[in-house]
């Protein structure tokens, strides 16, 4: 097995890849999945918003913006 790190042109499109996968197992699991996000990314490399589909196929989504503290 090979150490070699990934660029970060294969590192972005394996993220993609790896959307593009959740967003299938959503389909055969009937569960949540994290459809898109945006904004800013904080020193963890968390967007600032972020949008959840509760299932595949469904024609609704929820749309999560971050907080830096609890009111």
């Amino acid at each position: 097995m090979s150490n070699t790190v990934l660029s970060a042109e294969e590192f972005k499109e394996f993220n993609t890849l790896k959307l593009m996968f959740k967003g299938y197992m959503s389909r055969e699991i009937n569960t949540y999945f994290v459809c898109g996000e945006g904004g800013e990314r904080d020193r963890l490399g968390l967007p600032e918003y972020l949008t959840v589909c509760p299932a595949f196929g469904s024609d609704l989504s929820f749309f999560y913006k971050r907080v830096d503290k609890d009111i």
